[in-house]
């Protein structure tokens, strides 16, 4: 996640969908008040620019805040953070409505059924789970469904100004980026690329009527609003 002070926009990460590549290769615009969430130690390596930044909240414990307090960012003095995958309404909160309205908003989305396999494989990097069935993975909710459409709405309503199409992600983000006045071409690094190995049949060969109709389920509102098919 990324507040940019020196041009003037904000993009929410949503995950599964290049978000640490985007991440990594706009802080190469960001000035020295920016906000920048850390990624992986894997991928931090990547970065174009600076580096994580401002992104504690100074002398306000995390249980005073709206904020979720995840081990990955804790440090010893217990402060609250921004976070990567930061819901807009938490992010608002803390940025004011100043900021949120005159800043431009952008994020990523991606054909859920299709993010959902990216997920699956994503998973199974693990070793106590590299025979684990699409199906047994879709059946533990808590660790298969994904949260990205509340990144970019609040209440139900899309606050983002723009969402770029994965499927489209490099012309997206270009048109994204123009929208405050950058007009070079974005070097997207390939973050994350170890887990795309293996099994690259169609996300369409994994799925059964069952499984199809849980992503459908779990997914709604992006389906509806971006009219994404199976």
């Amino acid at each position: 996640m990324i507040v940019c002070h020196e041009h003037k926009f904000i993009f929410l990460k949503t995950q599964k969908t290049a978000g640490t590549s985007i991440e990594c290769a706009l802080s190469s615009f960001c000035g020295p008040d920016d906000i920048i969430t850390p990624v992986s130690s894997t991928d931090e390596h990547l970065r174009q620019g600076r580096g994580p930044q401002h992104w504690r909240l100074p002398n306000v414990p995390w249980y005073k805040t709206m904020l979720r307090p995840l081990n990955l960012y804790k440090d010893r003095t217990n402060r609250a953070r921004f976070w990567h995958h930061m819901p807009a309404e938490k992010i608002r909160a803390e940025i004011g409505e100043q900021v949120w309205k005159s800043y431009f908003k952008f994020s990523v989305e991606r054909n859920p059924w299709d993010r959902q396999i990216s997920l699956y494989k994503y998973r199974k990097r693990k070793k106590r789970r590299a025979d684990i069935t699409v199906e047994e993975f879709m059946s533990e909710e808590r660790i298969a469904r994904l949260k990205n459409f509340h990144v970019y709405s609040i209440d139900g309503k899309v606050e983002a100004d723009f969402v770029c199409q994965f499927d489209n992600l490099a012309e997206d983000v270009a048109k994204a980026l123009a929208q405050v006045g950058i007009i070079q071409p974005l070097n997207l690094p390939r973050a994350k690329g170890q887990y795309r190995s293996g099994d690259q049949r169609p996300y369409r060969d994994f799925y059964t009527d069952e499984t199809r109709a849980i992503v459908a389920d779990w997914y709604a509102p992006e389906i509806k609003h971006f009219g994404y098919r199976f």
